[in-house]
């Protein structure tokens, strides 16, 4: 799938990439996998940002800070997943327990100091899988398709002003520069929202 992209990046103008997928590891560092670390190194080397899901186990790995693979390819942003509104109360399927406030960490999203950015991830509605009606989910996956759909604008706007595309290390530091800075605990700057869960902070 990923060749498919390189092969078909100029006839489809394709900018970015998503991969709501993961392996179930936790990697404390960047880490490279030799079956596809060469096709995510060669499309961000083309100017397609690819994004992947942090992952969903931070409850499951006893809140140890770290990420599922490909999330932690150098050649990827990673993306956990922060609620996207206040209210009710989530028990998940792993065990994780929280309660819904707008922009803090979910309790299972998986994270680590050097992970990219969160993004909203709970509760999202989307289309149906069976292409009837609308269902709400919870998940890093919801999350890292949220950054996908902000690259292609991005990547837009940057041919417009730049006339090229902007490569993985500026996107990085777009995000790094642009983002909201949240803090994963309870000692974070005043008025900042505190989470209400059964996990771990990293702080």
């Amino acid at each position: 799938a990923l060749r498919w992209f390189t092969n078909n990046r100029d006839t489809y103008n394709i900018a970015s990439v998503n991969l709501s997928l993961g392996d179930g590891g936790l990697y404390t560092q960047q880490t490279s996998n030799p079956l596809v670390s060469d096709e995510l190194t060669t499309l961000a080397n083309m100017g397609v940002i690819v994004v992947a899901a942090a992952g969903n186990s931070y409850y499951n790995f006893a809140s140890q800070p770290g990420l599922n693979y490909p999330a932690a390819d150098p050649s990827v942003i990673s993306v956990g997943a922060v609620y996207g509104n206040s209210g009710g109360t989530y028990t998940y399927s792993g065990g994780a327990r929280g309660t819904a406030i707008t922009g803090t960490i979910t309790p299972f999203s998986q994270r680590s100091s050097w992970m990219d950015v969160f993004a909203p991830g709970a509760p999202i509605t989307g289309p149906a899988a069976t292409g009837a009606g609308t269902i709400t989910m919870h998940g890093t996956s919801q999350a890292s398709p949220i950054v996908a759909g902000a690259a292609v604008l991005i990547q837009q706007l940057a041919v417009n002003l730049l006339g090229r595309r902007l490569d993985l290390s500026e996107f990085r530091e777009l995000l790094r520069t642009g983002s909201q800075a949240i803090w994963d605990g309870n000692n974070g700057p005043a008025g900042d929202p505190v989470e209400h869960d059964n996990v771990n902070p990293t702080e």
